[in-house]
């Protein structure tokens, strides 16, 4: 009830004034593998988002409330898979250069890294570890999900599971 309540009292005030804010209250939320992820760090973590899929909404301060309040939970949640997967990469030693990681973010951002990090308010420090992350975390689900899979399905039991099908 209180929480719609404040949704009803912060929207309005929001479309309506002139320039439009939002306050975020920092506070960590969890700690994993040494790390202390907090509300700024899921929110940095979907503004990178917001910017690389709907790059018209980043200035719309509603939209964004909107994108905060119903997508934190399941970005808190793929943080936190992340660093658990950062950590079995670190004990299966994968190794990430730095020319990828520069690849993948001028290919993210453009040409003009910096101005567009500044408009999402993240420092090119905290882009290149979102994208290190991103990295390792795709070459730890090949060599766990991807991989495996391949090996089991192979032709002869597509063939059979097809005819097992029809």
């Amino acid at each position: 009830m209180k929480k719609a309540l404040l949704t009803l009292l912060i929207i309005p005030l929001l479309l309506c004034a002139d320039e439009p804010s939002m306050a975020i209250h920092n506070r960590p939320l969890i700690k994993v593998n040494g790390r202390t992820i907090s509300v700024i760090d899921v929110m940095k973590k979907m503004n990178a988002f917001i910017y690389q899929n709907y790059p018209h909404a980043i200035n719309n301060k509603a939209m964004l409330y909107q994108f905060y309040s119903g997508n934190w939970r399941s970005t808190l949640d793929e943080m936190i898979n992340s660093e658990l997967m950062l950590l079995e990469a670190e004990a299966k030693e994968i190794k990430v250069s730095d020319a990828d990681v520069r690849e993948k973010v001028e290919e993210r951002y453009g040409p003009n890294v910096m101005e567009k990090l500044h408009s999402i308010d993240l420092s090119l420090e905290e882009a290149r570890t979102l994208v290190h992350t991103e990295i390792v975390v795709e070459r730890v689900m090949w060599m766990n999900v991807h991989q495996k899979a391949l090996q089991e399905v192979t032709p002869q039991k597509v063939k059979d599971a097809y005819a097992a099908f029809v």
